[in-house]
């Protein structure tokens, strides 16, 4: 049986009754089932290659995690807590005994610094005016380092010069604000007492240089200006007016200190001054001392030793051999004075008659005991009477009452820095080391 339609031709059976269309879908059919198989066996193995992908994904994730705990600290992980974190915190790891810990911390470690003591004006100032390169020197840590400071160079051209040197062994130069103006700080940047800095000698501007300023070198017995004067004809008093210069010296006979003024005059020399100081002390106190480049002014103040005139009768005794101890020294029917000076002072002993040179150390040593002793070693066989006296030591000072310029006394000035050397931390964990030790680190960490 034919069919006919209309743009398309269809025919079933050819004029019998063989169905081909369905013949065909169902040979379609029968040969589509190796596709579908196929089929089947693609998305089969596109689920298996994802499940896969995402297996490997995973196993990748697991070895970096597992390397993330290659060792015990990082496998057995320990937390720590603090009940003042702003204090002190804490890590562990895993050999850490679990518990409390009571952390007393008497001081953390600190880092060395040195500040001017006072704030500068301006730090566009120069500090090297000289004309010439000059230098400024610290040491920090042992190392010493040099810096060449160019001429015209401000203070904030040093900072600058500090912190930019590729030999810097570790410290920062800044400014601090404060109430006295801008502060000028040297600070190293590590912790503990190892840690040491200081600045050295320099020949940039004496405010940057660690110089101690010394106008007058006492002691007990002497002092001696610090200013250079090129001769004894240089003019001291350029005031216009008498100005004073006041000293004080040791009074041998009253046994006391004796100040004395006296009066410089307009255009006075300073050979004049000595010459003044001498007639007011009535001796030879004040002296030029050559020194490299001129003089110094000199005040001194020789020791006193006790006086045995050469002449008197113990001066002779004192230097003449004896056969012994009992040698007879008054050999008259009456008691004899025996006078002498000590530190300025007239003292006088007594010999009975026919007192020997025994009794005479005896009286002498009642007065001044364990001075006098004897010597059999001099002349062997013989004995000589020896005086043990030490020369005294006679004070001399000079006032600051003083108004002639540049002679009135003030003490050495202090250096211009404040200092501060790096401390090292020190704790005790649950009381532990005992007082009055404690653990030291020269680190806060």
């Amino acid at each position: 049986m034919a069919q006919y339609g209309s743009g398309s031709i269809t025919f079933n059976g050819l004029g019998s009754d063989i169905d081909f269309n369905d013949m065909v879908t169902k040979l379609y059919k029968i040969e589509g089932r190796y596709a579908q198989q196929l089929l089947r066996w693609k998305t089969d193995w596109t689920q298996r290659s994802e499940a896969f992908s995402q297996l490997r994904t995973e196993l990748t994730s697991l070895r970096s995690t597992l390397a993330g705990m290659n060792t015990t600290d990082k496998f057995l992980l320990k937390n720590t807590t603090s009940s003042k974190a702003e204090v002190a915190t804490a890590t562990s790891g895993s050999g850490t005994v679990d518990g409390t810990y009571r952390l007393e911390v008497k001081q953390l470690a600190t880092t060395a610094a040195w500040s001017f003591e006072t704030g500068v004006l301006n730090k566009f100032d120069s500090v090297n005016t000289s004309g010439a390169d000059q230098t400024f020197q610290y040491t920090y840590k042992g190392k010493q380092q040099t810096i060449t400071v160019p001429p015209g160079t401000t203070l904030e051209g040093l900072t600058n010069l500090i912190n930019k040197n590729s030999k810097n062994p570790g410290v920062r130069a800044s400014f601090i604000q404060s109430s006295d103006g801008l502060v000028f700080q040297l600070r190293g940047m590590d912790t503990g007492t190892d840690a040491t800095l200081t600045i050295d000698n320099s020949t940039v501007s004496k405010v940057l240089a660690q110089d101690v300023v010394k106008t007058w070198e006492t002691s007990t017995s002497s002092v001696q200006l610090n200013t250079v004067f090129t001769s004894g004809a240089d003019i001291i008093n350029t005031t216009g007016e008498t100005k004073t210069f006041v000293f004080s010296t040791y009074d041998k006979v009253r046994e006391a200190s004796a100040t004395k003024s006296v009066d410089v005059p307009a255009g006075a020399t300073l050979q004049d001054l000595v010459g003044l100081v001498n007639a007011a002390a009535e001796e030879n106190l004040a002296t030029l001392a050559p020194t490299a480049g001129g003089v110094l002014f000199r005040l001194d103040e020789p020791p006193t030793y006790p006086m045995f005139a050469p002449d008197s009768d113990l001066g002779t005794i004192l230097t003449s051999d004896y056969d012994s101890l009992t040698s007879v020294i008054n050999s008259t029917e009456l008691s004899k004075s025996f006078s002498y000076m000590v530190y300025g002072k007239e003292e006088t002993v007594n010999l009975k008659a026919g007192g020997t040179l025994q009794d005479l150390a005896a009286a002498l040593n009642a007065k001044h005991p364990g001075v006098f002793t004897f010597d059999n070693t001099t002349t062997p066989g013989k004995y000589r009477l020896v005086s043990n006296f030490q020369p005294k030591e006679n004070p001399v000072t000079v006032s600051a009452n003083g108004t002639l310029p540049g002679f009135a006394y003030a003490p050495a000035t202090s250096p211009t820095w404040q200092t501060q050397q790096g401390k090292n931390a020190e704790v005790r964990v649950n009381g532990w080391p005992a007082p009055p030790q404690w653990l030291e680190s020269s680190s806060n960490a």
